[in-house]
């Protein structure tokens, strides 16, 4: 079956070409079209820009939260290392100072009950 048998491409045979008004009003309809998207395409480039300015302003504020983090974390590092140095007790637990209603401490001396020999477990019957 060839294109031009098929009845659908036949078509009536009437063709009239469009008059200079239709023409007229299409150009102008066309033209508003035109004029109105590139409108739309102005305001879509000038949003862009304006997101990549505001894009950049983020950056440049992160790199410079990122450095304040980073020197604040330095900082407390060495305030906590003087805080500990300051805070720490150098004082053997028995010669302490304390309230006089508590008792100075010293260490349990749990090794010493090892100290005569080896511990043996004496092994049990099974019944």
């Amino acid at each position: 079956m060839s294109l031009i048998s098929l009845p659908i491409l036949r078509g009536h045979g009437l063709h009239r070409s469009a008059s200079p008004s239709e023409l007229r009003d299409e150009n102008r309809r066309l033209l508003k079209i035109v004029a109105g998207s590139d409108d739309a395409f102005a305001r879509l480039r000038q949003d862009r820009r304006a997101a990549l300015d505001a894009a950049d302003r983020l950056r440049v504020r992160a790199v410079t939260a990122e450095n304040e983090v980073a020197s604040m974390r330095a900082e407390l590092l060495a305030l906590r290392a003087f805080k500990a140095n300051v805070n720490a007790v150098t004082i053997p637990a028995g010669e302490r100072d304390i309230d006089p209603g508590d008792q100075p401490t010293q260490p349990v001396p749990i090794l010493r009950r090892f100290v005569a020999g080896r511990v043996v477990t004496l092994p049990h019957k099974r019944t």
